[in-house]
């Protein structure tokens, strides 16, 4: 957060509205993974403002992808929905495959958290297919550890045991924080 800082007062200084947004998301995203979702949200929606003003059309699709994920962890399933139809629709038309994978994967979990397992299964394995095409595997290990909830909830607990053993093997290899907040 302290490099962050830095980094945000120098964009300011610049006055560098791009830059200074760029940082507020991944500030956000920080909030985030600490279960701050008050503050991730405001500070998204801040971030809309900025990347909209600029006509930053990939800023708002990344930032409505996080902020989406923020409404999902908090309740909020209508809005987040919309979101991501807009995100997927805007990745696909921009060809942007690693948005694309990254839409579609929270459009799985989106799915999971609103209690349909079953209809979550094909956005997973299609980011899936992206992350492995990108050559992505964190992104891949966590996508298997939403398969693996999916797998589970259709009595599949030998596959569902299997893509939780290798995602956590690939979070364990890496060092990625899932390891510890899994493990």
């Amino acid at each position: 957060m302290a490099a962050f800082a830095q980094a945000l007062e120098l964009y300011r200084e610049e006055k560098d509205r791009h830059g200074e947004a760029l940082v507020l998301r991944a500030v956000a995203l920080c909030h985030r993974a600490e279960g701050e979702y008050a503050q991730a949200e405001r500070l998204l929606r801040d971030v809309l403002r900025i990347f909209a003003g600029l006509h930053d059309t990939f800023g708002v699709m990344y930032t409505e992808q996080s902020l989406a994920k923020v409404e999902l962890r908090l309740g909020l399933l209508d809005a987040s929905r919309e979101r991501l139809g807009r995100c997927l629709e805007l990745a696909r038309e921009r060809q942007d495959r690693f948005g694309e994978a990254l839409v579609l994967r929270t459009l799985g979990e989106w799915r999971l958290a609103a209690g349909d397992a079953g209809s979550a299964r094909d956005p997973l394995e299609r980011a899936l297919s992206l992350w492995e095409a990108l050559r992505l595997p964190l992104w891949r290990a966590r996508t298997l550890w939403n398969l693996a909830e999916v797998r589970e909830a259709a009595g599949e607990t030998a596959a569902a045991s299997e893509a939780r053993a290798e995602a956590m093997r690939f979070f364990r290899e890496s060092g990625a924080r899932e390891a510890r907040e899994r493990g």
